[in-house]
């Protein structure tokens, strides 16, 4: 009899890697290993602000600390510092506050989100210019019936309650009065705006030009920090005409790209829990990558990322065919089968399933079902913003990876049903409030659809 997975598990079932191993590491020493590299960031941060000379050098070193320590496949400890990147990144600027304050309005693309933040005043001066001077003062009465015993806050005070605040939002206890008030947005725009660029030393308006170049990259993620730091390391040096130095930012732009395609979209992750990490792929730079590659090859010539370039068609491929957009599978996989020779060889639906077995071929039972279920997990993203084919993408996927698995008669464990069922449950459970309402209607309309509703 198969044993259902108990609902205590289940935080770890959904890790597309279960990483445990006997010299796993502590989980002071994950927090000391993270805790060191924010150090590091933070003191490089500061000498390209404060101009210090090697500026450039410490640019690229800054690309370079949101690579390394970050990379797929490196272990417990890369995986608990992305979870907690992915924590600070998810205050600092989601949610947005204007997707509450406006709920039935479609939510902003990436790159509209930091455009709004690229808006926000950066002095109280300028935000009492842009919300006029008698919302501002009204503004100030209400910082001052703040504070312990009722001092007040200043200015300053207030912005220390919004970064110290769980969720990176305006304290609850004056939110309401903003909001009424008519000046929640620009605040919020304003304290987000000081946050990136006083602390984190990020431009909203680089930003927002790196994802309107390249696609919209999602911020919670190192691959767009390095990406960031690559970009500006990359203006110094062909401002001081170092073409080798240049060339070197300009293979970390695109190792970080195809990063981001491999699995630079944050679906659901939790730091208290250094097993809850589900990464996607990010389907909106498979162009602007493949455009990267290609110019590379053409400035430097064919010998130098010929191979990379052929890694990079092949998870494009499957990535687009996963993700359910077939007809632009077939032309990634039509190039793929002109450069990469006999490495890319039959149909499309046969490659692929290939290319999936081949992940799949030597792994645990642990991470074979923790892969199952991520595919599900995708299949929710997915369903929950109404992208009803690569929802459905998704699930086949999962599904095909179950059936290969089950052929090959490795039995005892729950059937493809009641692990779906779990993905469902946990999505349900961990996803924001909006997603997760959202995907409880998709199921809903898909009961009913299939006579199983109400």
């Amino acid at each position: 009899m198969m044993c259902p997975v108990p609902a205590a598990c289940m935080a770890k079932l959904v890790a597309l890697a279960v990483l445990a191993s006997p010299f796993a590491l502590a989980e002071d020493a994950l927090r000391q290993r993270w805790d060191q590299l924010k150090r590091d960031i933070s003191l490089l941060r500061e000498q390209v602000v404060t101009g210090k000379p090697g500026k450039a050098e410490a640019l690229l070193r800054l690309a370079r600390l949101y690579r390394k320590p970050f990379k797929r496949g490196e272990g417990r400890a890369s995986r608990y510092c992305k979870l907690q990147l992915a924590g600070e990144m998810k205050r600092v600027f989601g949610p947005i506050l204007q997707r509450e304050l406006a709920p039935n309005t479609p939510p902003p693309t990436s790159t509209e989100q930091w455009q709004r933040v690229a808006g926000g005043a950066l002095t109280p001066a300028k935000l009492a210019a842009q919300i006029g001077e008698e919302e501002y003062a009204e503004f100030s009465k209400i910082l001052a019936r703040q504070g312990e015993n009722g001092k007040g806050w200043t200015f300053d005070e207030f912005e220390r309650a919004f970064r110290e605040s769980p969720d990176g939002l305006i304290p609850e206890i004056v939110r309401q009065e903003l909001v009424d008030l008519g000046i929640a947005i620009p605040v919020d725009l304003a304290l987000r705006h000081r946050w990136l660029l006083n602390h984190y030393r990020l431009k909203p308006e680089l930003v927002a030009h790196i994802n309107r170049t390249l696609g919209d990259l999602d911020w919670r993620l190192p691959e767009a920090h390095a990406i960031y730091w690559a970009t500006l390391a990359y203006r110094e040096w062909r401002k001081s005409g170092d073409e080798l130095k240049a060339r070197r930012c300009e293979r970390m732009i695109l190792e970080s790209l195809h990063a981001a395609l491999r699995g630079g979209s944050l679906v659901a992750s939790n730091v208290w829990d250094t097993e809850v990490l589900e990464t996607r792929p990010n389907l909106n730079v498979v162009d602007s990558c493949r455009k990267a590659y290609e110019d590379y090859l053409a400035k430097y010539g064919e010998g130098t990322i010929r191979g990379a370039y052929g890694d990079f068609l092949v998870d494009a491929v499957v990535c687009l065919y996963k993700g359910g957009f077939r007809a632009r599978a077939k032309e990634y996989f039509a190039s793929a089968k002109t450069r990469c020779g006999s490495r890319v060889n039959g149909d499309l639906d046969t490659f692929v399933l290939k290319e999936i077995e081949a992940e799949i071929k030597a792994v645990s039972y642990n991470r074979w079902m923790s892969a199952v279920q991520g595919y599900v997990i995708h299949s929710c993203f997915s369903l929950a913003n109404r992208r009803h084919e690569e929802s459905a993408a998704y699930e086949r996927t999962a599904k095909s990876v179950y059936d290969w698995f089950d052929r090959r008669g490795r039995g005892g464990f729950a059937p493809y049903s009641q692990l779906k069922a779990n993905a469902i449950r946990y999505c349900l459970e961990t996803f924001p409030p909006e997603l997760s309402a959202a995907l409880r209607r998709e199921l809903e309309r898909q009961a009913v659809a299939n006579g199983r509703g109400r």
